[in-house]
């Protein structure tokens, strides 16, 4: 569900700033683009690497963490206590978040990109 929910997010970025591209600068949405994009990923990486090694730890106490776990990481959500859970849910919605944020940043510097007259 968390990711109908950034795909519709991210459609209507997209419409908002196509809308707002005959107001605004290609310029500005270039440099708002890219601003985005490098909080984004300077916040979800380490966000999202924490995530996972907390994660991991709480696998691990109930023995072996499952093989490709990392694959679909919200899958073994299930299977830790609230305790646990509690302790990555930070995390998990930090990194979700900025995952959100970089892609409308990107998406704001492509629109900008397409809007520039010259490249």
């Amino acid at each position: 569900m968390p990711e109908l929910f950034l795909v519709l997010v991210s459609l209507a970025v997209v419409g908002i700033l196509g809308t707002l591209s005959t107001v605004v600068s290609a310029s500005l949405l270039l440099r708002l683009g890219f601003l985005c994009l490098g909080i984004g990923l300077a916040v979800g990486l380490p966000a999202g690497l924490w995530y996972h090694m907390v994660l991991y730890r709480a696998l691990a106490k109930a023995g072996p963490a499952p093989k490709k776990w990392w694959l679909s990481p919200s899958d073994f959500h299930a299977k830790l206590t609230d305790g646990e859970f509690a302790s990555i849910k930070p995390w998990y919605v930090l990194g979700a978040l900025s995952f959100a944020v970089a892609l409308a940043g990107g998406l704001t510097a492509m629109v900008g990109i397409l809007f520039t007259d010259s490249f």
